[in-house]
């Protein structure tokens, strides 16, 4: 198993935030106007170039409509290398 290190976690956040988004049929400037967060955030999560706060990623998984876990979870395995999210 991998190290666990934030440079691990977010290249797996960022595909997830980015499939869960497009799932919803929302753009970057859509989901920050439901999720309270900036565009320029979401576009970084996105770029896998920062994670976001805890309350981000609440907010943000909120706003889809999906459990935190599933778009930003705490470890990495076989499974979370996987970039789908269920719509």
């Amino acid at each position: 198993m991998p190290e666990i290190t934030s440079q691990n976690l977010w290249s797996v956040w960022g595909p997830r935030l980015r499939a869960a988004r497009e799932a919803e049929g929302l753009t970057q400037e859509q989901l920050a106007e439901r999720s309270g967060v900036g565009q320029p955030v979401i576009s970084a999560i996105e770029r896998k170039v920062r994670g976001g706060r805890d309350a981000t990623q609440v907010s943000l998984a909120r706003a889809l409509n999906r459990p935190v876990a599933e778009i930003f979870p705490r470890d990495i395995d076989s499974d979370s290398e996987a970039t789908g999210v269920a719509s």
